[in-house]
């Protein structure tokens, strides 16, 4: 009809890569704006990060173990990389960035007791 055969099954396969390329490549600007965030992120939500870190695990572990398709590992994988990333950005921003930039302030005024005078 269209004058050459549309495989369905090639042209899903094309579309599952690209789709889990670009849903991988979309996680890059919430790792950004994390990386640069210099508050403690609490307009992020933990609880939603955390539950979508362990769901994409146990995706990677289906993909492993169950499905074995190569293309769904790999993009199960990447995702994984990409939510854990997020995670432990928002985890470091909301309980370690502020004790890291007060050494760091203390280092620089040479004050080794964080502000504290000896007694």
């Amino acid at each position: 009809m269209l004058g050459f055969d549309l495989n369905w099954v090639e042209i899903l396969t094309v579309a599952y890569a690209a789709a889990g390329v670009v849903g991988v490549a979309g996680y890059i600007p919430q790792i950004l704006a994390l990386w640069r965030d210099n508050s403690r992120s609490l307009n992020v939500p933990l609880l939603t990060w955390s539950i979508w870190t362990a769901q994409t695990a146990v995706y990677f572990a289906y993909a492993m173990v169950v499905n074995g398709d190569r293309a769904f590992i790999l993009i199960m994988m990447a995702t994984l990389v990409a939510v854990s990333i997020c995670l432990a950005l928002l985890v470091y921003n909301r309980y370690f960035r502020q004790i890291v930039y007060n050494r760091r302030a203390d280092d620089r005024r040479g004050d080794r007791n964080g502000g504290r005078t000896e007694k």
